[in-house]
């Protein structure tokens, strides 16, 4: 199987949310403006990315989409938070490596 990837390279927003989503998807919503609507909607009715994810392939789903179904929701924040702290930091740095073993003189 071969497939051709859809891509767009777009300005990022500094606020909003991205969806990252199947044909099987879109398909249900018959384009991905509406699937993007729905799911817009659905974030802010519950709050949770993950619920309205869940929403978002059972409503694909209910509306006739019989291909695999999958989204990700990626919350890009709001214009004006400021950035949020790194998930995960180093504790230290290791330790350097041990010294590498020198060759006899005269050793080829």
């Amino acid at each position: 199987m071969l497939s051709a990837p859809s891509v767009r390279v777009v300005a990022r927003p500094r606020a909003g949310g991205l969806l990252v989503a199947t044909d099987g998807l879109v398909d249900g919503f018959r384009t991905a403006g509406r699937a993007a609507a729905f799911a817009r909607d659905r974030v802010a009715a519950t709050g949770d990315l993950d619920a309205a994810a869940a929403d978002l392939i059972a409503e694909a789903r209910a509306r006739g989409s019989g291909d695999n179904a999958a989204a990700v929701l990626v919350d890009l924040g709001r214009a004006d938070a400021p950035p949020p702290p790194p998930a995960w930091a180093p504790k230290a740095a290791p330790p350097p490596p041990p010294p590498r073993p020198r060759a006899p003189a005269g050793a080829a």
